[in-house]
């Protein structure tokens, strides 16, 4: 008798005996992201993964575990075995977030994460050279765009500012701030805010001269 496999039913003849079996294989990514991805603000960002597999696959794309659809914003694409999403909006800080590309058919599935971090320009917003009457307050201010978590230190011309009881730091709603409450002749130089993140570090630069105040002498004759 014969014996065949065929879609899991064996069938069977008269003298011989025969075993046909369909190997079906759950995705695997042979090609994904980095673990951390970096773009600066206002450029695009294509995430490409490569999987293997019986098809159909169906490829999903997720941002922080909400799923990514199609849209003016993100281009979401599956050819040649490459799964693509790509963000063309010009990225900005709401882009920052933890992506996840799924793949999957009737056997099984994969997953695969990366990070996107933006790496901002740290513009200065107080003037390039800044001018004060000695015993005035002078305040800097760097405003910050990019990931969280910031580093930031200030320096004074080629020292780090340490702590100082006569120097105010801060840092909040992204925005580093350095106030000298009441200027003295010390303080005049060059004041640079650097401020790092895990993709990167940028810096910008001001300048302060204090002056001293300006005064009258009133001699009396009789």
């Amino acid at each position: 008798r014969r014996v065949t496999a065929r879609n899991s039913t064996l069938l069977l003849y008269d003298g011989l005996c025969s075993f046909v079996c369909h190997v079906l294989e759950p995705p695997t990514f042979t090609r994904t992201p980095a673990r951390l991805s970096v773009v600066r603000p206002g450029q695009n960002k294509l995430f490409e993964c490569q999987v293997t597999g019986t098809p159909e696959i169906d490829i999903n794309w997720f941002k922080d575990g909400s799923e990514i659809v199609a849209s003016d914003r993100y281009k979401v694409a599956f050819s040649n075995s490459v799964a693509t999403l790509e963000i063309f909006h010009k990225c900005d800080p709401s882009d920052v977030g933890e992506y996840q590309c799924t793949a999957a058919n009737e056997v099984g599935s994969c997953t695969c994460k990366t990070t996107l971090s933006l790496k901002g320009r740290f513009p200065l917003q107080s003037q390039v050279l800044n001018v004060i009457v000695l015993g005035k307050m002078a305040e800097f201010q760097c405003a910050v765009t990019g990931s969280p978590t910031f580093s930031v230190q200030w320096q004074k011309d080629d020292s780090w500012i340490m702590e100082d009881p006569k120097m105010e730091r801060t840092f909040e709603n992204n925005v580093a701030t350095l106030r000298i409450p009441a200027c003295e002749a010390m303080h005049s130089g060059r004041y640079t805010c650097q401020v790092s993140n895990e993709a990167g570090q940028d810096k910008c630069s001001a300048s302060l001269i204090v002056q001293g105040k300006l005064c009258f002498a009133i001699t009396v004759y009789s």
